[in-house]
């Protein structure tokens, strides 16, 4: 809302959001090391807001109107293999898809006028692929490295995202 930035200085979505989610997880051996396995599916749906200005949902400065973000869910399977006491292979496939939105409003056009706008956007999908290596020196302190990479999608960017984390337990 109001961004001056355009669309693209945006994150989020400015509206309540309801999650339901479900995670399960399990321990196996794999060739006698453990293997933990997870697995997270969510379904979320929102709230509509009243838009003013530019916004995340692409409405330009003279825009005042209701954006209505449609349900969105994911799916997340998750493998970490330990390979020695101290060393962890890990790997997240992430599949996610949104039904899109719906933006209706007005926007100030020439001579005053006062002219209708919507936008119906469609939905979307994305891959993720975010393998990792992680590090424990001890029961409290550790170290994971990784990259996050989507992979392919519907109206989804190729994204290459490094990523690394201090983990500290007390």
């Amino acid at each position: 809302d109001r961004l001056s930035g355009g669309p693209d200085a945006a994150s989020g979505a400015g509206v309540h959001r309801t999650d339901v989610s479900l995670y399960a997880q399990s321990l196996v051996p794999a060739g006698g090391r453990p293997l933990r396995l997870r697995l997270n599916l969510t379904y979320s749906w929102s709230d509509s807001a009243a838009v003013s200005g530019a916004s995340a949902y692409g409405t330009p400065a003279a825009f005042h109107g209701r954006a209505h973000p449609r349900a969105a869910a994911a799916a997340d399977a998750a493998f970490e293999l330990s390979l020695s006491p101290r060393w962890v292979l890990a790997l997240d496939v992430l599949y996610q898809h949104d039904d899109g939105f719906l933006v209706v409003g007005n926007v100030a056009g020439p001579g005053g006028a006062t002219l209708p706008l919507r936008i119906d956007a469609g939905p979307g999908a994305s891959w993720t692929l975010a393998p990792a290596l992680e590090c424990n020196f001890s029961a409290s302190v550790g170290v994971i490295v990784g990259i996050k990479l989507t992979a392919a999608g519907r109206d989804a960017p190729v994204e290459r995202v490094p990523a690394a984390a201090l983990n500290l337990f007390f």
